[in-house]
């Protein structure tokens, strides 16, 4: 992670230490995978998923470090990474991650944070679909989705409830505030209907009380679109 770190500032470039390093990550998230996901032949504790949530600790950090739009590719990559564990974790491990939902909401908040940012400097280009970041965006918010879908299940409700307000407060207030196309909604908007689906009124009165006039616009508009396409039994 510090490497990257270090490198993202002066750039990867197309240097083989990229490479190499990606390669090593990739090799790490899939061992760590193969033991979240076999449920029957291994035996984990809580302690064992706070290593396996490391896992994205050390990778996250990246997206934090302001980069070149040369080597912002390779933090794209390093987002979607991040996202397999994550995901995995919540399929598979949920009620061993639920003493470490706060860190683990924190870096899906980072997540989202930085997609905004893409998007928000993609807005002012005349012709963003041309850029290959405009793709990449697309992926790594559609990544960012998935897990959120899988948050959002029914039976993860009493285990996730109190922090998926700030999660739609974070999507009211950045993405949703942009003017998204329909290929940039069609990618989020799906993880955040699975969170919307699962609320209940004392989280709509927090996301409503902790958002400001323009964020309400938004949130409001947003749950009116949502009654369109879903069943909706909240009472905002």
């Amino acid at each position: 992670s510090r490497l990257w770190i270090q490198r993202g500032a002066g750039g990867w470039g197309k240097s083989t230490g990229w490479v190499e390093a990606k390669a090593v990550v990739d090799r790490g998230i899939d061992v760590v995978g193969m033991v979240l996901t076999n449920t029957k032949g291994i035996e984990l504790k809580g302690s064992h998923v706070s290593l396996a949530l490391h896992v994205v600790t050390s990778l996250v950090p990246t997206l934090t470090v302001k980069h070149s739009a040369r080597t912002r590719q390779h933090v794209h990559t390093l987002l979607m990474v991040a996202c397999k564990p994550m995901l995995l974790l919540v399929k598979h491990r949920l009620s061993l991650l639920s003493r470490k939902l706060g860190g683990f909401t924190k870096h899906l908040l980072t997540m989202m944070r930085y997609i905004v940012s893409l998007w928000k400097r993609l807005s002012t280009d005349a012709n963003p679909k041309k850029k290959k970041e405009y793709e990449l965006s697309l992926e790594c918010a559609s990544a960012l989705s998935r897990v959120m879908e899988d948050l959002g299940r029914r039976e993860t409700v009493k285990l996730v409830n109190k922090y998926v307000p700030y999660l739609l407060h974070m999507y009211a207030q950045g993405a949703g505030a942009l003017p998204l196309d329909a290929r940039q909604r069609g990618a989020i908007t799906p993880g955040v209907y699975a969170l919307i689906a699962i609320c209940t009124d004392v989280e709509f009165r927090q996301i409503f009380a902790n958002l400001d006039e323009g964020g309400k616009a938004v949130f409001k508009k947003l749950l009116a679109d949502y009654k369109k396409t879903h069943k909706f039994t909240g009472d905002v």
